[in-house]
């Protein structure tokens, strides 16, 4: 089966006929010729390529733990109802079922603006190849900035039309690196695999400004992501309650009841296994409890589950160094490093280990 969002076939095909964009936007029927849209017919023809103009997040029961893949190319980007669409595509697949997505550019790319075909009075074509917005643009200037910066290129209502489509469009979501990366995690999927690709490396000064305006983001070099995620053979437990148990052990933690902290997150590892943060703060406790053998066992599962996670990073590091054990803290760090260049405590800490 395939599905396509039905207003974005109609927005192509509205484009398409303006002679605005050549992009049909999928090999999918024209919209115009299909008599209803949505997952109306809940039986599935055997046997037979079933297709849908309907939202992934609208998925009925009577498609679930039907399917053995989810393929999905240039869409992630688009899908606003993120973690329900997730839950979807999970619930679609078999036991043992996976999830390949490769999708691009994201909203905090150089080019993440998605900005589509459009040309100007004169003729002149703009589009996320070919745009006089600068790299990160989108990012730095605020929507009266860009339309300013826009009229030194093109005429006034082809600059105010681009800045709609930046900042306005219903058809892309605007999420972060991160908010994928947080998304995966918090679903019911395992990751097999999770990784950034194309990568634009920014400038010292650029990266220092996008991390200045968005606290707590650190990838922009990366124009795009690709997954593999399995809805595993057993049920992995409910992320929600894990998270919910994580936060409470944090507060509890913060308030210096360490026992309490402990109960908290072996809890939130018991109900979630694939939960990273609760074993990090789990291993911190341990290894300051000098429970060092088993607080190596949670940072290890921890960086399995996330190899990007900061916190675990740092502090499996430095527990490695309170035991003499430098090279593996090292190599934790550098591990980190190819997929996180600049980090500035990581490398400040490897920099550390070092002399």
């Amino acid at each position: 089966s395939c599905c396509e969002s039905p207003d974005f076939a109609l927005f192509c095909k509205n484009e398409l006929e303006s002679g605005s964009n050549k992009d049909k936007g999928s090999n999918m029927p024209d919209i115009s010729e299909c008599s209803e849209t949505g997952f109306k017919d809940t039986k599935l023809a055997e046997g037979e390529y079933n297709r849908f103009y309907a939202n992934i997040e609208d998925l009925p029961a009577a498609h679930y733990g039907r399917y053995d893949l989810v393929f999905s190319i240039a869409a992630f980007e688009r899908i606003h109802k993120f973690p329900q669409a997730l839950d979807k595509m999970y619930m679609a697949l078999k036991p043992g079922g996976l999830l390949f997505a490769m999708f691009s550019p994201i909203w905090s790319a150089h080019n993440g603006h998605h900005l589509p075909d459009i040309t100007d009075k004169y003729g002149k074509i703009f589009n996320f190849h070919e745009s006089p917005i600068p790299p990160w643009g989108h990012l730095v200037m605020r929507p009266a900035d860009l339309c300013q910066y826009l009229y030194r290129f093109t005429d006034k209502e082809t600059a105010d039309l681009m800045v709609y489509h930046v900042y306005n469009s219903p058809f892309i979501n605007r999420f972060f690196t991160e908010d994928y990366m947080r998304f995966f995690w918090q679903s019911r999927f395992k990751i097999i695999k999770m990784s950034k690709m194309f990568f634009s490396e920014t400038q010292d000064k650029t990266q220092a400004i996008l991390e200045g305006l968005y606290p707590g983001r650190r990838h922009f070099t990366n124009n795009a992501m690709q997954v593999i995620l399995e809805r595993p053979i057993k049920d992995p437990g409910d992320m929600a309650e894990a998270i919910y148990l994580n936060q409470q052990g944090e507060d509890l933690f913060g308030r210096e009841k360490t026992e309490d902290a402990f109960e908290m997150f072996n809890k939130a590892v018991h109900v979630h296994p694939g939960y990273a943060p609760a074993h990090n703060n789990l291993a911190v406790i341990l290894w300051h409890a000098d429970n060092i053998s088993q607080a190596i066992i949670h940072f290890r599962k921890a960086l399995e589950i996330d190899p990007d996670n900061r916190d675990a990073v740092i502090n499996s590091a430095r527990c490695l160094e309170s035991i003499g054990e430098i090279e593996g803290a090292r190599d934790i760090c550098r591990s980190f490093l190819k997929n996180n260049q600049g980090d500035a405590e990581v490398l400040q800490g490897l920099s550390g280990l070092d002399r």
